[in-house]
Order: C-alpha cells, then sequence, then structure tokens
C-alpha cells in the first residue's frame, strides 16, 4: 500500500477501536481497511459482517482484523452490537471509530474523523460513523 505524507497520521492510535459494518462488501472492503489502518495505526479492527454471501468475510480475514459474522442477516445494529461487544470484551473504556464500506475511501477521508478522536482527551468512550465517505477529486 503506497500513501503520500498527507495521508498518514503521525501519532500512533491509543484506545481507539474501529468497527466496520459489512455486507457483501467484497470489492471494497480491502480498501475500507487499507485506509483505516493508515488513518488509525495500531488499532484493533472489526468487520462486523452482517451474513454476506460473498468474500467479505474471508477477505478481512486475511486482512488480519477480527471478523465477528453473523450467519444470516440480522441488521447492521445487531452486527455492530455483536462486534462492539467483542471489542469491549478487549478493552472497556475504549474510544471507538465506525465506517460503513459502500464506497471506496482513502485514508485523507477519515483525517478529520480520526483527529477528532486523537484530540478529544475527554473520560468515556466516543462513536463516529463514517457513513459513505468518499473524498472529491480537486
Amino acid at each position: 500500500m503506497s500513501t503520500d505524507s498527507a495521508d498518514t497520521l503521525q501519532t500512533p492510535v491509543r484506545d481507539i477501536h474501529v468497527i466496520v459494518a459489512a455486507y457483501n462488501e467484497a470489492p471494497r472492503i480491502g480498501a475500507t481497511l487499507d485506509a483505516l489502518a493508515v488513518a488509525f495505526p495500531g488499532a484493533p479492527v472489526w468487520v462486523a459482517d452482517d451474513g454476506s454471501t460473498d468474500a467479505t468475510p474471508e477477505i478481512a480475514s486475511r486482512a488480519g482484523v477480527r471478523v465477528v459474522r453473523s450467519e444470516r442477516m440480522i441488521g447492521k445494529g445487531p452486527a455492530v452490537t455483536l462486534a462492539a461487544r467483542d471489542a469491549l470484551e478487549d478493552a472497556r473504556n475504549a474510544r471507538n471509530a465506525c465506517a460503513r464500506t459502500h464506497t471506496h475511501v482513502r485514508a485523507r477521508a477519515f483525517d478529520q474523523k480520526s483527529n477528532a478522536i486523537h484530540d478529544d482527551d475527554t473520560a468515556g468512550g466516543d462513536v463516529t460513523g463514517g457513513d459513505r465517505v468518499r473524498e472529491r477529486e480537486p
């Protein structure tokens, strides 16, 4: 994966867990996970797979993220809840970031959200949504 310096977050991520809601996202999940790895370096990532019938869970697993999979479609909310429960077992009071994979994303598309999370030193967890984030071409 090649990125320019504008795509790279300078500070390693502490106490952030990323949950990606996914259903049949095989064509896009790899790019989304690559962008999240740049935007949130070192942060654990979960894919909340809502019963995909394509290769989404396999692609996510090969990318090295944790996949929490429903065998049948249960809906975005319940699927993300399962992944969040797994993430909470991993770390209490973590800051959380959620993304959706319906569009191709690049690391810069997450900068604003990741910077807001990094700059917030309040106690407890934060949740942010990256629903259909898309970077516009200049």
